[in-house]
Order: structure tokens, then C-alpha cells, then sequence
């Protein structure tokens, strides 16, 4: 929970993102996201939300994800490249507030069918597309 925090500070730009309680870096955070304009929240690799000895779901990150998604009324993209038995648990946590992408459902990626791949890739340009992002990644779907 903590190192989530510190990550989210410093990719806001906190200088002390390392700095503080964690009661006092959930302030800061949600000062930082209105003073940065942040619009929606993507966090890839859900994986690190559950405990790899347990497979228990790390309740306190899910429920601060959860507060700062309803108390900033932001969007929360969790990009989840769990199992579907790991991923339920997950998904039961945060259900009532965050709609979580199960690539498995979604797509297929098969390495010798590049069709699927190709597929996955206008996905995410999709996706870049409603991001205002400064640079834009190279792949361009044909035409």
C-alpha cells in the first residue's frame, strides 16, 4: 500500500512522494490530483494487489483506490493480467466502483495468429487516442 502511494506521488511529482504516513500521503495524493488536473487513473498489472503466498486481495489498496475514485470522481482503469480464479477475488473487492479489463475475456493473443495481436493493438491505440498524452507510441493500425 505504501509503495503504491510513493509511486503515484512520484509520478505527480511529488518531491516527498517517500515522505510521510500514509494518511498524510492519501492528502497529499488527492491534493496533487486536483492541483495536477489528473482526469483518470490507469494501473497496470492488478497482480500486485494480491498477495503472492496467500493469494489474499490486499484490501487496504483496493479500498483507497475505491475512496479516491469516488471522492475525486475520477475513473480508475485497472489493466488486470491476473488468472481468472485470482482476478475474481479482486474483482468481488472492487466491483460495486471500478470496471476492471480481463485481457483473457477480452482477447486473445496467440503469437503464431497475428490477427489477435493486431486486434489487442487497435485496442490500446483506442485507447491512446482519448488520452492527451504529449507523444503518441509508433504502432498506427494499417490502413
Amino acid at each position: 500500500m505504501n509503495n503504491m502511494l510513493t509511486s503515484l506521488l512520484a509520478s505527480l511529482g511529488d518531491p516527498l512522494a517517500g515522505r510521510g504516513s500514509m494518511g498524510v500521503k492519501i492528502h497529499r495524493l488527492q491534493r496533487f490530483i486536483g492541483d495536477c488536473g489528473v482526469r483518470m487513473i490507469i494501473l497496470d498489472e492488478a497482480n500486485h494487489f494480491v498477495d503472492r503466498d496467500s493469494e489474499r486481495v490486499l484490501h487496504d489498496v483496493s479500498n483507497t483506490m475505491k475512496n479516491l475514485a469516488k471522492t475525486q470522481m475520477l475513473p480508475v482503469c485497472w489493466l488486470d493480467c491476473l488468472t481468472p480464479k485470482k482476478s475474481s477475488k479482486l474483482t468481488n473487492s472492487l466491483a460495486a466502483f471500478l470496471e476492471i479489463l480481463k485481457p483473457w475475456s477480452l482477447f486473445r493473443w496467440n503469437e503464431e495468429d497475428p490477427k489477435t495481436i493486431t486486434e489487442f493493438r487497435m485496442f490500446l491505440h483506442q485507447v491512446e487516442q482519448q488520452l492527451p498524452l504529449e507523444s503518441r507510441s509508433f504502432w498506427r493500425p494499417k490502413k
